[in-house]
């Protein structure tokens, strides 16, 4: 029974790699043909990167304007005096760059860990012409406050987005909320690395119950029959080109000040 349970594991997870190779061919093909220039949605007309080590099984995806469509909506509906970006878990610049080139923000503050994607961050920045309104930061620690301080970061004129796999749950403190009572907070969740998910989102939404209201959301659908460049694509490659090519399903937590 073991050995039978064993053998169809290690097909699926043979089956998934090959998915996301295909996924990944795809997403190369679409890079090539829209020259590397997002399509579709708030960011159309951003100039994205190559990069080998990050995001080349993304390219379609977000050059043809589905990725993380909520999160997008979400932030560039929110109430016109957010005008300030806090970009945590920064990774490629998606969005601290995106907003800006959108005319959405004024400033984008990114923090990101790893020195690799903060030195990709300002490529893509120097790449769509708004170097001078994005300032990028390592690792978001237990100074974070402090750190938007000194960054001049004023809460009410600010919206935060955060995406730090399962940090989330350590970085935003009562101090955090506190400081950030005015703002718009965003986070990608990652209770599911955690042996009580739901007790790490309880705790999560009970630290903000003092100064924010929480919605909570999950990816919702796509339609990749309104996209011209897939015009001449088979109706399976459509669907793939429309994945995130994510293990789990992920829930994001909408924060806003009461």
């Amino acid at each position: 029974m073991l050995a039978h349970v064993a053998k169809a594991l290690r097909r699926h997870l043979s089956f998934r790699r090959v998915v996301g190779l295909y996924r990944r061919g795809l997403s190369r093909k679409i890079f090539a043909e829209c020259n590397g220039i997002v399509r579709y949605g708030p960011f159309a007309g951003m100039h994205w990167l190559d990069n080998p080590r990050r995001g080349r099984s993304e390219q379609g995806v977000i050059l043809l304007g589905l990725y993380e469509q909520e999160v997008i909506e979400n932030l560039v509906k929110a109430p016109e005096h957010f005008r300030v970006f806090v970009d945590v878990g920064a990774a490629d610049g998606y969005y601290a760059v995106g907003l800006l080139h959108s005319g959405r923000v004024d400033r984008s503050v990114a923090f990101e860990t790893v020195s690799e994607f903060r030195e990709g961050i300002a490529r893509l920045a120097t790449e769509n012409n708004v170097s001078e309104k994005i300032t990028i930061l390592g690792t978001a620690a237990d100074s974070f406050v402090d750190v938007l301080r000194a960054q001049k970061v004023v809460p009410h004129e600010t919206m935060l987005l955060m995406d730090i796999e399962g940090a989330e749950f350590k970085v935003l403190t009562d101090e955090v909320f506190a400081f950030l009572k005015d703002s718009l907070i965003v986070v990608e969740t990652h209770a599911h690395i955690f042996a009580d998910p739901q007790g790490e989102i309880d705790r999560l939404i009970e630290n903000a119950s003092k100064t924010h209201r929480v919605t909570a959301w999950y990816p919702g659908p796509r339609n990749p029959w309104a996209i011209k460049e897939l015009d001449s694509y088979a109706e399976i490659d459509r669907w793939i080109l429309c994945s995130e090519g994510r293990f789990e399903v992920q829930q994001w937590l909408r924060f806003d000040p009461l």
